[in-house]
């Protein structure tokens, strides 16, 4: 059965908050307890306005379902690729979908935004599943509709066959960021806990 072995969350500061060197290293710090932990897959949670998920076209939840992501920085100067374990993309959706009622989209050619080029930064070799939540664009999903797809993601990990040792990151660049927090939250069974102001919010190692 697989595993939810650490939980982090990233939140971007708004500019001239926070010295970028300050940042670096708390991102560097965050990449460090994460590698502790050999995760082989890192769900990561952001917001899909940051990508995907256009005006005109808005899903409440979404996972990416390809061979690789690409997130781009802000401005697009800078990119991060990294592989997505394509049978556990589609394990999760599929099961999502079909035993815990979750409308699901999902996305096969994507290029991600800031949230996740920011999450790639901490998950050097280390596949990762990107997560999309609708946390900007009214009306977005409540958070007891988050904590259900929390505890439905944390269910289906741990029924899953193979011995997967999985890592959660939240990350917040705006929106609202509760929604991130508390789809994590509720997977990792920490709904009872609260961000931090800050850039590192919060880390909880569950191995």
């Amino acid at each position: 059965m697989g595993s939810i072995v650490f939980a982090g969350g990233i939140r971007i500061p708004s500019q001239g908050q926070v010295a970028q060197a300050e940042f670096d290293m708390s991102l560097s710090a965050l990449g460090r307890l994460l590698a502790r932990e050999n995760p082989d897959v890192v769900v990561v949670f952001g917001d899909g306005a940051y990508g995907p998920f256009k005006p005109d076209w808005v899903q409440q939840f979404a996972i990416v379902v390809s061979d690789f992501a690409l997130a781009k920085s802000e401005g697009f100067e800078q990119e991060q690729e990294r592989p997505v374990p394509l049978e556990t993309a589609e394990y999760l959706l599929c099961s999502l979908v079909k035993d815990h009622n979750v409308d699901m989209a999902f996305c096969e050619q994507v290029t991600l935004g800031l949230p996740f080029f920011t999450a790639f930064r901490c998950s050097e070799k280390v596949p990762v599943l990107p997560f999309l939540i609708n946390s900007s664009k009214p009306p977005t999903p409540s958070v007891f509709r988050c904590d259900y797809v929390g505890a439905a993601i944390a269910a289906v990990i741990g029924r899953r066959d193979a011995n997967e040792r999985v890592a959660l990151l939240s990350v917040d660049a705006g929106g609202e960021p509760m929604l991130n927090w508390a789809v994590m939250a509720a997977a990792t069974g920490q709904q009872g806990k609260k961000m931090r102001q800050g850039v590192y919010m919060h880390q909880v190692s569950l191995g």
